[in-house]
């Protein structure tokens, strides 16, 4: 079958959105020798959309034979859109594959692909993640991160987390953040943190998805509270 058409339309048309839907239709066929066509795309092509459709449709058509030029993607990609759409193509992979990138994300300097990254993880059931979280604790300053670290901690039931969540109290937090860690505090025992959660100061616009059931709002968050305590 001949792509020509196709890829044409990806390297010469003056139209992004037509651009975008060729290399979607790529990604569709699912034929790796589309590969180098998209691959190309992700790092020329001048319009920030483009790049993000050929990434998706170059771990589409490859999928785990695509990590090594998606580790250079991730890592080196001068656009943070292509780097971030190509972290969440990774629950697509092999779960041993992605956890182990998803893992040395953790590290990156990009603190968006940091929050994504634990987001990930705690998607993937990666409790052996739980003590990397823990320390990242200490040092991180993005509340998506330290929300996304307080959420895992408390979903997980982490309670060697307690005195590090303690300690994080100290600072000066975002409500959502300060919620959050008085809610892994009160499904650990804490009695000042269950009064907190049951008080006018906690964040009601919080909500929180676990077992497939969402826990909004200062009931919602108790309810939860009930239901993971031991």
């Amino acid at each position: 079958m001949s792509f020509d058409s196709i890829i044409a339309r990806l390297e010469t048309s003056v139209d992004a959105t037509d651009r975008v839907k060729a290399a979607a239709e790529l990604g569709e066929v699912g034929d790796p020798e589309v590969a180098p066509f998209l691959l190309k795309t992700v790092w020329e092509d001048s319009q920030s959309g483009v790049r993000q459709a050929a990434v998706t449709s170059y771990i589409e058509v490859l999928k785990e034979k695509a990590m090594p030029e998606l580790e250079k993607i991730i890592f080196n990609h001068f656009d943070s859109y292509v780097r971030m759409n190509a972290v969440s193509m990774l629950p697509k992979l092999d779960m041993s594959v992605a956890v182990k990138l998803l893992r040395r994300l953790l590290d990156s300097e990009d603190e968006k692909i940091r929050a994504m990254a634990i987001r990930e993880l705690y998607f993937f059931d990666d409790r052996h993640s739980i003590e990397k979280f823990m320390q990242m604790l200490e040092k991180e300053t993005y509340h998506l991160a330290l929300r996304n670290i307080l959420e895992a901690l408390a979903l997980w039931k982490a309670k060697d987390s307690y005195p590090l969540i303690k300690k994080l109290l100290q600072k000066d937090l975002s409500n959502e953040v300060k919620t959050l860690a008085h809610l892994a505090l009160a499904i650990f025992g804490d009695r000042e943190s269950a009064e907190f959660l049951k008080s006018n100061e906690a964040d009601s616009s919080l909500r929180i998805k676990y077992d497939n059931e969402w826990f909004r709002g200062k009931d919602g968050l108790w309810t939860l509270v009930e239901k993971l305590s031991d």
